[in-house]
């Protein structure tokens, strides 16, 4: 688990895989009606990177889940021997 906490690891990407889709969902939710109107037209646009935002973290869960399962797996094989 030590692994995935270093820069640039599985928690730092899914932490910026997290902040960048906060980021595009606040693109389009604040400002005034000309500018909600504008980021209506453009989500055309925005929603394929969300999708591709969304792919990553769902990818990084897998990571996450695998490398916690192993964490729990070592940890009850130590205790075996």
């Amino acid at each position: 688990m030590v692994e995935l906490n270093k820069r640039g690891g599985a928690l730092d990407m899914y932490h910026d895989a997290i902040k960048m889709l906060e980021h595009k969902i606040e693109m389009g939710t604040s400002g005034s009606k000309w500018l909600l109107i504008g980021n209506a037209l453009r989500w055309k646009f925005i929603k394929d990177d969300v999708k591709s935002i969304l792919s990553t973290i769902d990818c990084l869960s897998g990571v996450l889940l695998m490398a916690q399962n192993m964490d729990h797996l070592y940890d009850y094989i130590s205790l075996s021997i």
